[in-house]
């Protein structure tokens, strides 16, 4: 074990401890190293009658033989798993991480508002490093729930610590370079060092700023717009106050939201599940000030998928597309079969439990919402056709072939997350989501300052009606959970239950389809915000004067794919998804973001310590 002792002058205080490791590299993918340890003690300033004690020792890992490891297989290395080695040792011998125990004893009086980071960087000539990380444990063997995983650059571990006199906190944190599997000779190697700091804080967290004042929600009622007597201000979501990060969120018409971070203007619109700071765009800054609307609050206009004739396309990504057919049935007079279920055998499908007539119209009016199944003539076929809506003179389907049914089919196009949908984009494509984030954030070096937190784009279905092969209504549409939410029930949710609905960039905390933190609001964060479907509200702060997306599907209308938007009055409704809207992209500042000034009004908004 090894300490750093910590003493004091003056009015502010660090205690660092130095981990340093040397690298060796062979081999073409593998990175290898051996490692040492100096016992070193920094001090910067000084505080009066502090005496704490640092401690970090290595509990799991060698000193030598680091391969690169996936972000999602962090777990499993620090439990051993598929290994006879133990933690942090392959099955070949080789290290894929490194476990460190972080004991701070304060052995002097009570200590407030202490900060804790960590930073890794290459150490010395030749020595290079772009994908070493770490990320906080709760125990040995657990990785934290959602916990970032964090890069190179100063990254905190906690902060607003207290500590009574006499007491310890433990903190157990993992190093391991990502894999990217590619060849990573030239891009981790040599030695790096790191540099585990406490010390008090100098600036305002942003949470703390958030937190001021705010409220239990359990008066305000959902099914109403927001208002002076419906909720305005900052609010803690009812049911998590006593989660270890309570969600906070704002209401109505606030002025004291506004924050300047990227060289961007932004509203503050909650907290997240693991602390940080869910902001949506609101332009440019005008002379320190961040008073936007209309386009100007907007990166551009974008259909949400170019596409619409699928249930695939409410997706803010999505599967393989089956997209809709339609057939006049007022002049049919061929005898056709309708089967409540399918069997398929060497390429063929046959209809079971057939009813048939030559009559649309008797079809229709008696009996086709369990028998959605036909080949268009005999009860045969190697493609069948799937009815999932009808009117009194044509029916709208989809084709399946190799065995496929209606659920497989759903699946296909809702539980996978292989196309981008047209405003999301990719970052060489003008316009889109991950473009600007590429140009604006990227590029510019702001990454590093957000957190990989949750986007949900909920395809939960409530209502499968025509798409139920059994019983279900074929004049009736394909309705999404968040429709019924905003329309129903007024029940903001912001659980996003279904993993493949949870976009993020790693898969620990969501489904790891995302190449960037970025993303749409939800409509539940929307009606938080003062909204609920329907109804006409400029009284809330995410009224701008344009109609912009949200990230939430509404419907399959009978051809056509609808998601959620805010119109122009305010008003949360749905639209056809080829329809172009404003963009306004939505990113998450990690837990414990210092500001630097601003007060979060318009004239005077917070601005975002990045120095």
């Amino acid at each position: 074990m090894n300490k750093f002792k910590c003493f004091s002058k003056f009015n502010k205080y660090f205690f660092i401890g130095i981990i340093i490791f040397s690298m060796i590299v062979t081999g073409i993918t593998y990175a290898y190293y051996s490692y040492r340890y100096e016992d070193s003690v920094a001090i910067k300033g000084n505080v009066i009658s502090i005496d704490a004690t640092l401690d970090v020792e290595l509990i799991a890992g060698t000193n030598e033989k680091m391969v690169p490891l996936n972000d999602s297989s962090l777990s499993n290395a620090i439990n051993g798993v598929d290994t006879p080695n133990g933690a942090c040792i392959d099955k070949y011998g080789n290290l894929a991480c490194q476990v460190y125990k972080i004991t701070l004893t304060n052995n002097g009086s009570r200590l407030q508002n202490v900060k804790g980071s960590i930073e890794l960087y290459a150490k010395g000539s030749g020595s290079v490093y772009t994908n070493l990380k770490w990320r906080e444990l709760t125990n040995p063997t657990t990785v934290k729930v959602g916990s970032t995983i964090n890069g190179m650059e100063k990254s905190t571990l906690v902060n607003e610590l207290t500590l009574e006199s006499g007491d310890s906190v433990v903190y157990y944190i993992a190093v391991y370079i990502k894999n990217l599997d590619v060849d990573q000779l030239n891009s981790d190697k040599g030695e790096f060092e790191g540099v585990v700091t406490f010390e008090t804080s100098s600036g305002d967290t942003l949470n703390s700023k958030i937190r001021e004042g705010a409220t239990l929600d359990t008066n305000i009622d959902f099914s109403e717009i927001s208002s002076d007597t419906n909720g305005k201000g900052v609010y803690i979501r009812s049911g998590t106050e006593n989660d270890d990060n309570p969600i906070y969120y704002y209401r109505g018409d606030v002025d004291n939201n506004n924050l300047i971070f990227a060289d961007t203007c932004w509203k503050i619109v909650r907290t997240t599940e693991t602390g940080g700071t869910k902001l949506i765009y609101n332009g440019v800054p005008s002379n320190g000030t961040c008073d936007n609307t209309g386009s100007a609050s907007q990166i551009g206009n974008k259909a949400f998928n170019s596409s619409y004739n699928s249930p695939a396309y409410v997706g803010y990504m999505y599967g393989t597309p089956y997209t809709y057919k339609s057939k006049s049935m007022s002049s049919v007079s061929d005898t056709y079969y309708y089967g409540n279920d399918v069997i398929y055998s060497n390429g063929t499908y046959t209809l079971t439990d057939t009813i048939s007539s030559s009559s649309w119209s008797s079809i229709y009016n008696g009996g086709l919402n369990n028998n959605h199944y036909t080949c268009m003539g005999g009860t045969t076929c190697s493609t069948v056709y799937y009815i999932y809506y009808t009117n009194s003179s044509t029916m709208y389907y989809i084709e399946l072939t190799g065995g496929k049914k209606v659920e497989g089919a759903l699946t296909d196009m809702l539980d996978n997350n292989t196309t981008s949908s047209t405003i999301k984009g990719n970052s060489a494509t003008s316009g889109t989501i991950d473009n600007w984030y590429k140009t604006n954030i990227e590029d510019k070096g702001y990454s590093d300052y957000l957190e990989d937190t949750v986007w949900c784009n909920d395809r939960s279905i409530s209502q499968l009606n025509g798409w139920n092969p059994d019983g279900g209504n074929t004049r009736s549409y394909l309705y999404f959970s968040a429709r019924d939410r905003a329309y129903t029930t007024y029940t903001p949710d912001l659980s996003c239950s279904r993993e493949v609905d949870r976009f993020t960039v790693s898969e620990d905390n969501g489904n790891g389809s995302l190449d960037y933190p970025v993303g749409l609001l939800t409509v539940d964060e929307i009606m938080l915000a003062g909204e609920k479907g329907g109804s006409p509200n400029s009284s809330h702060y995410l009224y701008t004067g344009s109609s912009w997306w949200a990230g939430s599907p509404y419907y399959l209308f009978s051809n056509h794919a609808y998601g959620f938007r805010v119109t122009s009055s305010g008003g949360l409704i749905f639209a056809g998804v080829y329809y172009s809207y404003g963009v306004r992209p939505s990113v998450s500042l990690k837990p414990y973001t210092e500001i630097s000034e601003g007060t979060g009004t318009v004239a005077d908004p917070y601005v975002v310590d990045v120095n």
